[in-house]
């Protein structure tokens, strides 16, 4: 909670949301004194403002969700203990910090109705943007195994340190030494998940559950609880090009390039949600550089755009190993949403592409609910040289 009010007393660069319009449906947690409620509801909150949290995990399998037949008794109240762990301890976390409501896909999209899926997705980038807080649950792999558990592996790390006492002021504490070899540096299972790169990538403040430790982040510091810190992908957006705060406000083409690099390097459950899970940054970096999203590819930069190939960073010779193709199709096969596994942009265009012109490209979506979502199709007419 120190964290959070230092961030937004003190943080200049860090948006002042205490209050903003809420998604479509929130769990409504009760009061501030109601922490031992056994009960919350999904609450409808019609345009209505507050403030709220974000919660960011890995489903994992099968857990209780709202669908159509339930959500009737969702709004009348559901039982704590019938909802996933991580869930749990996401609702006793946002009722420490004094907020009254979360938001969790899981409960607050209509699972089994796909119009209320396409609008939800399209407001993606508003709902993790717009939170006051994002609890990321780096460490667990499902949703059933909870993060406020005693954390056993910072447990064995800590018994193979080497401890010194220090004195406090107030007190006597411990430090840790060790090699940093001893020290695992390692993706996190949130890591692992595409849907879940840009739900941290959109969240201007972050409470990470790793690991190893608890950590802060937003765009004006990283703050942890006092144990080891490890350099996990989780835990910095400074890796290569990825620089922290900067995705909105570098050259957005190389930027895109990279995220498009990492998403399709991490899992995917559901074969056609690779756009949507992309599509709540591409809503944010269209609407800041005026730029149209063409299933994957940016108008301004469509020629370097169709330079993409399978494998390897750089496009080496692992590369030319033959695209594998979704069962069902889910996008044009000249953009690199068209085919599974990894895939490399190119960063700058070769020489052909200033011999290269576009007539048409037109792409058709699933939904107009939804126009960095799903595409049923698309038409591409160029004129560029052959390579014979």
């Amino acid at each position: 909670r120190s964290w959070l009010d230092e961030c937004l007393d003190q943080h200049e660069e860090c948006p002042k949301n205490l209050s903003s319009i809420l998604p479509t449906r929130v769990l409504d947690l009760g009061l501030s004194n109601a922490g031992s409620d056994r009960t919350v509801k999904l609450h409808n909150s019609c345009g209505g403002q507050g403030s709220y949290v974000a919660l960011s995990y890995c489903w994992g399998g099968p857990q209780f969700m709202t669908v159509k037949a339930n959500v009737v008794e969702s709004y009348e109240g559901l039982p704590i203990h019938r909802l996933a762990k991580s869930i749990q301890d996401a609702i006793f976390v946002t009722r420490q910090l004094g907020i009254r409501y979360l938001w969790v896909d899981a409960l607050c999209i209509i699972q089994d109705c796909l119009e209320d899926k396409y609008r939800e997705i399209g407001k993606m980038s508003s709902i993790y943007k717009n939170a006051t807080l994002t609890i990321s649950v780096a460490r667990s792999k499902t949703c059933h195994d909870g993060f406020l558990h005693d954390n056993e592996e910072l447990k064995t790390w800590l018994r193979r340190a080497y401890r010194l006492q220090c004195r406090l002021p107030e007190d006597l504490g411990n430090i840790y030494l060790a090699e940093r070899s001893k020290l695992k540096s390692k993706k996190e299972p949130i890591d692992l998940r595409t849907w879940t790169l840009q739900e941290s990538w959109l969240s201007p403040r972050l409470l990470i559950y790793s690991s190893s430790h608890l950590l802060w982040r937003c765009l004006s510091a990283t703050a942890g609880d006092g144990t080891c810190t490890p350099c996990s992908p989780t835990l910095t957006r400074s890796d290569s090009e990825f620089e922290e705060g900067h995705l909105f406000h570098t050259n957005f083409h190389l930027q895109w390039n990279d995220l498009v690099h990492e998403a399709t390097s991490r899992n995917l459950s559901v074969d056609s949600d690779k756009l949507p899970a992309l599509s709540g940054i591409a809503t944010e970096l269209a609407s800041r550089n005026d730029d149209v999203y063409l299933a994957g590819l940016w108008k301004s930069n469509l020629i370097s755009g169709l330079l993409w190939c399978q494998g390897s960073r750089w496009c080496m010779s692992s590369s030319s190993i033959p695209a594998s193709k979704p069962a069902v199709s889910r996008a044009p096969t000249w953009s690199w949403v068209s085919v599974n596994g990894s895939v490399d942009l190119n960063n700058a265009a070769t020489r052909h592409a200033t011999q290269s012109c576009v007539h048409t490209c037109e792409i058709s979506l699933a939904s107009a609910e939804t126009p960095f979502g799903e595409v049923k199709g698309g038409v591409l007419d160029i004129t560029a040289p052959i390579k014979r």
